[in-house]
């Protein structure tokens, strides 16, 4: 469930691995949108998009950590 995926995230880091199945590394969830990359009540501005990570989901992957993107 959303609820248990969500507790996931907040509480562990996410193992990430290649298409070969070659370890990369732990990511950590983006700090506004929890790992999901955008907000379905959002929808209809942007498509929901997280400003922060652009749907990037994970913080390792934002190109800008310090702004929104806006």
């Amino acid at each position: 469930c959303i609820h248990c995926h969500k507790e996931i995230h907040e509480n562990n880091t996410i193992k990430v691995y290649d298409e070969k199945g070659i370890y990369e590394g732990d990511y950590f969830y983006c700090k506004r949108c929890h790992g999901a990359g955008w907000f379905p009540p959002y929808k209809h501005i942007q498509e929901g998009i997280c400003f922060r990570c652009k749907g990037a989901r994970y913080e390792e992957l934002i190109e800008n950590p310090d702004t929104f993107g806006i």
